[in-house]
């Protein structure tokens, strides 16, 4: 009984420590987008792709680029980051399951990226790195996991390294606080992976309730067999009625 519940609390630890080192086993990879569109944000984009029949964004993250609300470079995350889920970013599972994906609002594909989103998207990506051990090498653009254009010919690998490495420290202040606040969102727990974690836990539950009532039946068995193997007279004790026995008194002898 004391090994079922050890193995219950074991198993249980053991979902705890998983969901609580999600950041470091979650993504492999980020990978960077534009919409390709002048204008727009994370609540544009949420609804257009709902319209698809998605239930959210197909991004973790968004970067304004200013023609909203937000300032230019500040971040909004959608439900699939703030739950660590994946989406539907690219035609490539692989890609939509392991990478976090971040849409920069705007088309580089026509238009240079700014200055001060250049500081910004630098900024933003090495904080990801080191938030979910990515390694920089593992920052990616949608067309390195599908055939297309995406993030445009104006954002290219050496110039996105260059921004982390060297401009990412000359993001504003108030800025840099405003990433750290939105990148802090993110967690697991029950509505991020649901069949993943129910099933977990229950599993746990379910093997401990397991083993807990195959020791209990293993002890009432065993207790049942000492009771009875009591109720036999052992050979011990029939030798010494014979040897206690009155002289001349003849006991049947016993088989």
């Amino acid at each position: 009984m004391r090994i079922g519940w050890f193995l219950l609390v074991a198993l249980l630890l053991g979902n705890i420590v998983l969901a609580n080192t999600a950041h470091i086993w979650r993504f492999d990879s980020v990978v960077v987008h534009h919409s390709a569109t002048r204008e727009g944000d994370y609540a544009l984009i949420r609804h257009l792709h709902k319209q698809r029949g998605w239930n959210d964004a197909a991004y973790q993250l968004v970067m304004s680029n200013g023609t909203r609300s937000l300032p230019p470079g500040a971040l909004e995350a959608s439900g699939r980051y703030r739950h660590l889920l994946p989406g539907p970013a690219t035609s490539n599972q692989p890609a939509n399951l392991g990478g976090l994906h971040l849409c920069i609002i705007g088309n580089y594909q026509n238009d240079p990226l700014p200055e001060h989103m250049q500081i910004a998207l630098g900024h933003v990506l090495r904080e990801l790195c080191q938030k979910f051990h990515i390694s920089q090498e593992r920052v990616l653009f949608h067309r390195d996991v599908n055939a297309t254009l995406c993030p445009g010919q104006y954002i290219q690998k050496e110039d996105v390294l260059r921004w982390m490495n060297q401009k990412a420290d000359q993001c504003p202040p108030d800025l840099a606080k405003q990433h750290k606040q939105i990148l802090e969102t993110a967690g697991l727990s029950l509505e991020s992976y649901p069949g993943l974690l129910v099933a977990l836990h229950g599993g746990s539950v379910l093997a401990g309730l397991l083993i807990f009532a195959l020791a209990r039946k293993i002890r009432t068995r065993k207790k049942h067999s000492n009771r009875h193997t009591s109720d036999i007279p052992r050979r011990s004790d029939q030798r010494k009625r014979y040897d206690n026995a009155t002289p001349g008194v003849r006991y049947p002898r016993q088989r």
